[in-house]
């Protein structure tokens, strides 16, 4: 296969992009799209190298899981070695515990399944994980053990159609990931079969190529169209960012923008020529590296700074995954995939006994809860102080069956209704957020009905089958329609804040109820008792982006007279912009990233019932 140069600068412009999106730099929000672009580069290189070889009859799989082992696993595993003694040093048991598992996953292929259990991509907890990013070699991975097969079987037994089969089956995944990024955004992210397709594309390209070396067409439209593919990749970067459905539709723009710059960027196009300066290429080439470490880089210094760091710190630290990348690049890439100093039997054994350890050490590690010897005494002690925590909050959060009831049989209703309707008058409803109204209004003495479980949606139309819990709390309000007063909250994701679904929480119970109390987004936190437990302190502020979209949205809304909006912040902060995370005295006010503790629910409790809104429902004295 031909060396071009300009495909090893296409990768520089797509591990840049990723690396400063993970840095933190607003202006590439939409810099994860290297992915992508990565997606069709290897769907492109694959398919060729198959095609070619399948082509001259010298087709072994085993040579072709070599070529993949020798190119990816072992800088990825000298990657992972290095990160096992900086996590023992510096992370906590739960979070040891998490990169445990994370351990085993990488080494089985399964990081993407393991990592959408966990949390989205785009969660600021996220940030702090440092194997997250392997989540794409995975699916590459899980790719490279199908494809092979499949155009193995195509070309034996249905030549003439293997073009068209693998367009049929883009044309499939792409559909499949449009529909999830609206239905099961997380998994449409992560799996494969919604990620294949971009893979495909590059296929397909390698297809199209390999029928004809260069397509027909003027030095102009070449130019023009190889140009066109770098600007829709440049305003993927830039304009697109982690609130778009993705992958959906919308991930076509980087992707065809790839595909462009494969057919028609060749050396003597102006994109060609750009995408082959010596810099890019050089990028290109520890490109592959760079991601490796950049992740674990970033994640480890956040984990262990108290601030968010400054935009110079993480401008150094994108120039030091660079230089580790080529390091890496140097010394592991290269030295691996030459089969002159290392032949494929030491290879196998090493890479054999390497899985082996990872999985051997990653297991016990997880299932001891990431308790190993040597840890920080200080943070394990802080630890049990939050865990204790965690535990009183479920304690006056679940009240028995009152939060997360599961009543399907009228049995389970009549019980339900005898533990957790105590005021007929007064409703709390909702989600886990709204089981934190419920007690600090319990804590301050005033007796209410209960129907709250985690999840929920604030109307009925948009509680999905995933619910059914949710479904049952709207059955039982039936029995409580006509009350004077309910009490709503719920976390609201960023996609649910609109005009729209604000007015129809409106509508929806303002109908039903003389009274309605809507509380704002609780300040959400990027995992401050983390913070807490490593530093015994918190300074971090609360992020605004719930609370200010929420905001945003008030003043093109109609509402009732009879509905009520609550800040939530003025609840539990000293002062607006103030501690929202302790009190005066140090007493922790929440147990992760917007849960009160009792502290927390206690001030809430006292700061709500002064309100004129809850004077009527004050306890009788």
């Amino acid at each position: 296969m031909k060396y071009r140069p300009e495909i090893d600068g296409l990768r520089a412009l797509a591990v840049v992009p990723v690396i400063l999106f993970h840095a933190g730099f607003e202006l590439f929000g939409g810099g994860f799209v290297g992915v992508d672009v990565f997606f069709v580069i290897s769907g492109y290189l694959i398919t060729t190298i198959i095609h070619n070889d399948i082509s001259a009859d010298k087709f072994s799989f085993v040579s072709f899981y070599e070529r993949r082992a020798r190119r990816i696993l072992p800088a990825l595993m000298f990657m992972m070695a290095a990160c096992i003694p900086v996590a023992w040093a510096t992370m906590m048991s739960f979070d040891m515990w998490d990169f445990g598992q994370s351990l085993v996953a990488v080494s089985l292929f399964l990081s993407n399944v393991l990592f959408w259990a966990e949390s989205g991509y785009f969660d600021q907890i996220a940030e702090l994980k440092p194997l997250l990013h392997t989540w794409s070699l995975a699916v590459e991975e899980q790719f490279y053990v199908l494809f092979p097969i499949l155009l193995l079987a195509l070309t034996r037994f249905w030549k003439n159609k293997v073009f068209v089969t693998l367009l049929v089956l883009l044309v499939l995944s792409l559909a499949a990931a449009e529909y999830g990024s609206y239905y099961f955004p997380e998994a449409a992210f992560y799996f494969l079969p919604t990620r294949a397709w971009e893979l495909l594309i590059g296929a397909v390209v390698a297809l199209h190529l390999l029928e004809r070396e260069r397509d027909e067409v003027s030095s102009n439209i070449q130019n023009l169209l190889g140009l066109l593919g770098l600007v829709l990749i440049a305003g993927s970067v830039f304009l697109i960012d982690k609130s778009d459905r993705f992958p959906g539709l919308i991930a076509l723009f980087p992707t065809i923008g790839t595909a462009l710059i494969i057919v028609f960027a060749r050396e003597d196009t102006v994109a060609g020529r750009i995408l082959s300066q010596r810099v890019l290429v050089f990028v290109g080439l520890i490109s592959y590296s760079s991601y490796l470490w950049h992740q674990p880089i970033f994640a480890f210094l956040r984990m262990n700074v108290l601030e968010e760091p400054s935009t110079l710190l993480m401008t150094a630290l994108s120039v030091v995954s660079l230089f580790i990348g080529y390091l890496s690049w140097r010394f592991v890439e290269s030295p691996f995939r030459n089969r002159q100093w290392i032949p494929r039997k030491p290879l196998f054994s090493a890479l054999f006994v390497a899985t082996v350890f990872f999985v051997g050490f990653g297991y016990p590690v997880h299932k001891l809860h990431g308790n190993l010897p040597f840890m920080n005494k200080d943070m394990l002690a802080r630890e049990a102080v939050v865990q204790e925590l965690v535990a009183d909050r479920m304690e006056i959060t679940r009240n028995g069956v009152c939060d997360d009831t599961r009543a399907v049989t009228p049995e389970d209703v009549s019980a339900f209704a005898r533990n957790c309707f105590q005021n007929r008058n007064l409703v709390v409803f909702g989600d886990s957020h709204a089981a934190d109204r419920a007690s600090a209004l319990r804590l301050a003495g005033v007796k209410f009905s209960q129907l709250t479980s985690g999840g929920c949606r604030l109307v009925p139309g948009l509680v999905t089958a995933k619910r059914p819990i949710c479904r049952n709390h709207y059955d039982l309000l039936e029995d409580l329609r006509g009350a004077d007063t309910v009490v709503l909250a719920n976390r609201f994701k960023l996609t649910d804040i609109s005009v729209e679904e604000i007015q129809a929480i409106a509508e929806f119970w303002s109908s039903r109820f003389e009274q309605v109390i809507l509380f704002t987004p609780t300040p959400d936190f990027n995992a401050p008792y983390k913070e807490y437990l490593r530093f015994g302190t918190s300074r971090s502020k609360p992020s605004g982006k719930r609370e200010t979209k929420f905001q945003s949205v008030l003043g093109d809304l109609v509402l009732p007279a009879n509905f009520t909006i609550i800040n939530s912040r003025q609840m539990l902060c000293i002062g607006l912009l103030g501690n929202c995370f302790t009190d005066d005295s140090g007493q922790l006010l929440l147990t992760d990233y917007g849960h009160l503790s009792r502290t927390g629910a206690e001030r809430f409790g006292r700061n709500l019932i002064e309100l004129e809104a809850f004077e009527r429902i004050l306890p009788n004295e």
